[in-house]
């Protein structure tokens, strides 16, 4: 999560496996707000604490006037909430709002191989990354999140109807940020992979692929994507 006020806008990361440790640290000097940071006290978070200080950013989530420590994945609806609680809501609904999404197939992928689940995405593979994704593991800032009919979906029933203004896609990210921030140095942008044993292509079972075709339709739709499963764009 990254909440400029100096540049009001609001960046969310509240699906993993979407580049949100490299967008992370790429936009934290940029992190300004005097209320709320995340939490770098739990055992999740070392990489991220050592991203901020090397990147020398860290007291920017360290300011005695911030008194609300969240999970970094904190959801547009949980984020909205604490806004209006501390009588900012004018300021909540004013920002703009930013997420990162990517080719449904290459998120699903991502996420077996990062919970040790294979290479092999057969019906049960999928579902177990889909349970992973939602609130087993991650608080999200206690609010549970479901990605079994997408991203899109997932992002519109945590906010109560799309918040989010832009998405900025994994696939053209350097490009996306650029146009969006430009006061941002995108060269500074580093992709962080998971440490796997072994890499290798992930295998599809065809009923699988279809199904998350037919259930991921909006993501398709909106973002663009066709039914390749390397990630191409239309």
């Amino acid at each position: 999560m990254i909440i400029s006020n100096k540049h009001r806008f609001i960046y969310f990361f509240s699906i993993g496996n979407t580049a949100t440790r490299s967008v992370q640290r790429l936009l934290s000097q940029y992190h300004d707000d005097p209320d709320i940071s995340i939490t770098l006290s739990n055992e999740a978070t070392p990489r991220m604490k050592k991203y901020l200080e090397d990147e020398g950013t860290i007291s920017n989530y360290q300011k005695d006037s911030q008194e609300y420590f969240l999970d970094r994945e904190v959801t547009p609806r949980y984020l909205r909430i604490l806004f209006e609680r501390l009588g900012r809501l004018d300021q909540f609904e004013e920002y703009s709002k930013y997420a990162t999404v990517r080719h449904p197939f290459i998120l699903i992928s991502s996420l077996a191989r990062s919970n040790n689940l294979g290479y092999n995405i057969d019906a049960e593979c999928y579902l177990e990354c889909i349970r992973i994704a939602s609130n087993d593991y991650r608080a999200h800032g206690y609010d549970p999140i479901f990605l079994g009919r997408g991203q899109y979906q997932a992002y519109e029933q945590l906010a109560g109807g799309i918040i989010i203004d832009k998405f900025l896609k994994i696939e053209s990210l350097k490009e996306d940020i650029k146009a969006t921030f430009p006061f941002v140095n995108v060269e500074k942008l580093q992709h962080y992979k998971h440490d796997y044993a072994v890499e290798r292509k992930t295998s599809w079972q065809q009923n699988v692929g279809q199904a998350i075709y037919r259930h991921w339709k909006k993501d398709f739709e909106h973002f663009g994507y066709n039914l390749s499963s390397n990630g191409g764009t239309k």
